[in-house]
């Protein structure tokens, strides 16, 4: 079974739909150290910004479907959220199709001066607050 997931933020508005086989701490903590690695993307890019503020965005179920129909289900979920006005950092559609790298640079651009003021981070106070979500 493949999990369809959102990342919201402290106010409960979603900014990204994913899916994945893993438990959702899990995959919430991947986003995180990806982030806080340096890689480019705007969810990437929204996470760290999740941090400058000073809060861990929340990983919400969405639904549980079978493997051959979680491409579908996520682009649904995608464009249903993008309909209701969500504003989403999917860098997709969903299901895995890739997203213009250079697009993708242009939006990150204006983010990276403040990866230097969370890389720094106490990263096990972080570990606590998921632990305890």
């Amino acid at each position: 079974m493949v999990k369809i997931y959102t990342l919201l933020d402290q106010e409960g508005m979603t900014h990204y739909v994913g899916s994945t086989r893993k438990p959702l701490k899990r995959r919430l903590w991947e986003h995180i150290n990806e982030a806080r690695r340096g890689n480019r993307s705007r969810r990437l890019d929204w996470i760290r910004d999740c941090l400058l503020k000073e809060y861990v965005p929340t990983i919400r179920l969405v639904e549980e479907v079978e493997d051959n129909s979680a491409a579908e289900s996520e682009k649904y979920w995608i464009k249903f959220l993008q309909e209701a006005g969500c504003d989403l950092v999917n860098g997709n559609a969903g299901g895995g199709s890739t997203f213009d790298a250079m697009v993708r640079e242009r939006m990150a651009r204006s983010m990276v001066r403040r990866w230097d003021k969370i890389k720094n981070r106490n990263w096990s106070e972080i570990g606590k607050c998921l632990d305890q979500g």
